[in-house]
């Protein structure tokens, strides 16, 4: 009966240790997840600054071909009130 219980107490000495050998490989893979998570979020994060530094980029090169197209046409109404001040066409006759 001795040896009955000593083989028992091995027993459940080798599956304490095959548990604590899982649980630190437990803890191990969540820790390096934990990295992997806050990596992809700064990542993240990142990619989110970039895409509203775009956006701000995109509306300052909007106002800036809005103010050009408003030159333009100005300086083109502008040229056409001037050729007709001057006299515009002079038909012979």
């Amino acid at each position: 009966m001795e040896t009955d219980l000593r083989g028992r107490v091995v027993a459940l000495e080798q599956k304490a240790i095959v548990s604590e050998q899982k649980m630190t490989m437990l803890e191990q893979w969540k820790a390096q997840m934990d990295i992997l998570t806050a990596r992809k979020d700064e990542q993240f994060n990142n990619v989110i600054a970039q895409i509203a530094g775009l956006d701000k980029k995109i509306d300052d090169l909007g106002g800036t071909l809005k103010w050009i197209g408003r030159t333009i046409i100005g300086g083109i109404i502008l040229g056409a009130v001037g050729f007709a001040l001057k006299g515009g066409f002079n038909l012979p006759g």
